[in-house]
């Protein structure tokens, strides 16, 4: 049981998944009867959604703002703990602060060093904790996936010409976008009628783009941007698929999972402990567009497969990843780092 308040920082403007992370560990703690407020800069996406009377926007002057510590130390004192999510956060809460526990919410592989001044870390994926334990093996660790948002009915649609394969995430070289259209123009060329959108946005967009056109599929690959409305977006696709060098989690497969889609993902930290290969998913080698190609072609031509896939992996995200079952786990981990 949890004695006291939590504070829970994210100190992005921007928006994105860790963001959006940070907006879900609000909301599942406070699912859960614990009191929380959430503390960021002011006019950042993340105050913008969080409730009016449980957060604490701070205005910052320029990015190295020598107040900020003192500001937040302020308003963590009182609190029984601090969720850090993201680096800046742990950086200015870098500094013991009695009675207030400092915990690590690492969502990735590129962590650094100033994870060694917490007093407790949670993993996203048992991969992201493995790391964790070996490199700060003093450190009290616990693992706590994102949670999903699982719609309560799905329509999958029937039959639609061309057939729509959709992606989702940071245009980022990590993501490796590029292995994905160079499959796609494959399957193009193979005969296959079919559209590719990858949505969200990246500093790698431009590369794609001219990717496309010279893959010759330029009119049959979408950039929509950010999407907002994901339940649409995952609604008019047969096919979802994540083709990521590094993936700690992958909340996207989830996401296309809980609303029935089919999933094709490469062999990462995040998919190896979502999907069960041939029952909830595909999972093939990094990097390899011979098996990218391969697997979108076999589900793509197989409706009976791609329907059984897309409704075993729904029931998984429904038993292990849905609102309530992250929501107490969440609660449970943060009890007992604060022990």
């Amino acid at each position: 049981m949890l004695t006291g308040p939590v504070l829970n920082v994210m100190m992005a403007r921007g928006r994105g998944g860790l963001e959006q992370a940070a907006l879900d560990w609000h909301e599942g703690l406070r699912s859960r009867g614990v009191k929380v407020t959430s503390a960021g800069r002011s006019a950042s996406w993340f105050m913008d959604h969080c409730p009016a009377n449980e957060r604490a926007p701070f205005s910052t002057f320029g990015r190295f703002d020598p107040f900020i510590a003192w500001r937040l130390r302020r308003v963590a004192s009182g609190h029984v703990c601090a969720l850090l999510h993201g680096n800046r956060a742990m950086q200015i809460m870098a500094r013991p602060l009695a009675g207030v526990r400092r915990i690590g919410v690492v969502h990735n592989f590129r962590y650094k060093t100033l994870l060694s001044h917490m007093d407790g870390l949670i993993a996203v994926s048992h991969g992201v904790a493995e790391a964790l334990r070996r490199d700060y093996p003093n450190l009290p660790c616990v693992v706590v996936p994102n949670l999903v948002r699982a719609p309560v009915e799905v329509t999958r649609p029937a039959g639609q010409s061309p057939l729509r394969i959709v992606s989702l995430g940071r245009l980022h070289e990590n993501k490796d976008f590029g292995l994905l259209i160079r499959a796609f123009a494959r399957l193009r060329r193979s005969g296959v009628e079919a559209r590719l959108t990858i949505g969200g946005e990246g500093p790698e967009r431009g590369a794609l783009e001219a990717l496309a056109a010279s893959e010759g599929v330029a009119d049959s690959v979408s950039f929509p941007g950010w999407i907002g409305d994901r339940a649409a977006f995952f609604a008019q696709a047969d096919l979802f698929v994540l083709s990521s060098r590094v993936e700690p989690f992958g909340i996207v497969v989830i996401e296309a999972m809980a609303h029935g889609v089919p999933v094709v993902a490469t062999r990462t930290d995040g998919p190896l402990d979502i999907l069960s290969p041939g029952e909830t998913g595909l999972l093939i080698p990094r990097e390899s567009v011979e098996e990218m190609t391969a697997a979108l072609r076999d589900l793509l031509g197989d409706p009976a497969q791609a329907q059984r896939l897309g409704a075993q992996g729904r029931a998984s995200v429904l038993e292990r990843w849905s609102f309530d079952v992250v929501a107490a786990r969440m609660a449970g981990a943060v009890a007992s780092l604060t022990a």
